[in-house]
C-alpha cells in the first residue's frame, strides 16, 4: 500500500461524498442505458448499433475505473482514462455527423475537409463505422508487425473491412493515420469540442505519454529530493466531475445520434448543481 493510503481513502470518500454519490448513480444509469439500447429497435444497421453498444460498454468500464482510482487519490492515472473517454465522445460524434456549422469552422478545417474524398452514395453512419473499424484493424496489425507477430484472423478481418472502403479513403488512412482523415485537434473542432480540447487535452496527453516524471520529485528546504508517493487528495473532485461530465457527453451523443432518450436529465442537473455549490 502507498503511504497513508487507508487514512486518505476515508478522507477522500468523506470530502467528496457528493461526487461519489453521483458517480455511483451515473454508473448504474449507464448500465441501464446499455441494456435499454440492446433491446431497442434503431433506424441504423446492426454494424452501427454494435459500434454504439461497444463504445458505451467500453466507456462505462473506463468511467468505473476512474471512480475506483480516484478513491485511492491516484488522479494522474484517472486523468489518462479521462483522455480516452473524451476520444470516445469524438468517435460517436463523428459517426453520427454531430458537427458544427460550416460558418463556425476555421479556414484550416474547411480546407482539410474540402480535400477529403467523397464517401459516395452510402449511409454516412455505416461508412464512418467502416472507417473506424478499418483504422482499428490496421493499427493492431501494425503493432503485431512491429513485434514480429502474426495474426491470420486479424489480417483477414482487416482485409474484409478495408474492402468496404473506397481506395481513395484507404489512401487517406494510410497517409494520415487517422480514421477520419482529420488529426485529433481538427476532429475536436469538427465535433464542436474545440474549447475543451484546447484547454484540457494537452494536459491529459502529457500525463498519458509518461512525460511528467519530474512532477513527482520536489526539493525540500534543505535541498534534498522529496518524492511524491502519497495520494493526491486535492485533485479528486476535479477529475471525478470531469469524468462524469464526459460520461454525460457520451450519453448525449448517443441520444442525438439514435434519436432516443436516456432519461438522465435530473441526474445531470444534480451533477451541475454539485459544481455550482462547490
Amino acid at each position: 500500500m502507498l503511504p497513508n493510503e487507508s487514512e486518505n481513502r476515508e478522507t477522500i470518500r468523506n470530502r467528496f461524498s457528493g461526487n461519489f454519490a453521483i458517480s455511483a448513480t451515473l454508473t448504474d444509469e449507464l448500465v441501464r442505458f446499455l441494456d435499454d439500447l440492446r433491446e431497442m429497435d434503431i433506424r441504423f444497421s446492426d454494424t452501427v448499433k454494435a459500434f454504439v453498444l461497444g463504445t458505451l460498454a467500453r466507456e462505462t468500464r473506463r468511467y468505473r475505473a476512474i471512480v475506483a482510482v480516484c478513491e485511492l487519490g491516484l488522479t494522474e492515472s484517472a486523468d489518462a482514462l479521462v483522455r480516452t473517454m473524451y476520444e470516445g465522445v469524438l468517435s460517436l460524434k463523428y459517426v453520427f455527423d454531430l458537427k458544427i456549422s460550416v460558418a463556425d469552422q476555421s479556414v484550416e478545417l474547411q480546407n482539410v475537409l474540402k480535400n477529403l474524398p467523397s464517401p459516395g452514395e452510402v449511409e454516412i453512419q455505416d461508412f464512418r463505422v467502416g472507417l473506424y473499424r478499418a483504422m482499428a484493424a490496421s493499427s493492431y496489425l501494425c503493432l503485431m508487425k512491429e513485434y514480429g507477430e502474426t495474426d491470420p484472423e486479424a489480417e483477414q478481418n482487416f482485409l474484409n473491412v478495408q474492402a468496404s472502403i473506397p481506395p481513395a479513403w484507404q489512401e487517406v488512412q494510410r497517409k494520415r493515420r487517422s480514421y477520419s482523415g482529420l488529426n485529433i485537434k481538427q476532429l475536436a473542432e469538427y465535433c464542436g469540442m474545440a474549447t475543451y480540447h484546447n484547454r484540457i487535452y494537452p494536459q491529459h496527453c502529457h500525463i498519458s505519454h509518461a512525460n511528467d516524471a519530474m512532477s513527482f520529485v520536489k526539493r525540500t528546504g534543505d535541498g534534498n529530493a522529496w518524492v511524491q508517493l502519497a495520494t493526491d487528495i486535492q485533485e479528486v473532485g476535479r477529475v471525478l466531475y470531469l469524468a462524469s461530465e464526459i460520461a454525460f457527453w457520451i450519453v448525449d451523443a448517443i441520444e442525438k445520434g439514435l434519436r432516443c432518450e436516456a432519461n438522465m436529465d435530473e441526474l445531470y442537473k444534480e451533477h451541475k448543481d454539485l459544481a455550482n455549490n462547490a
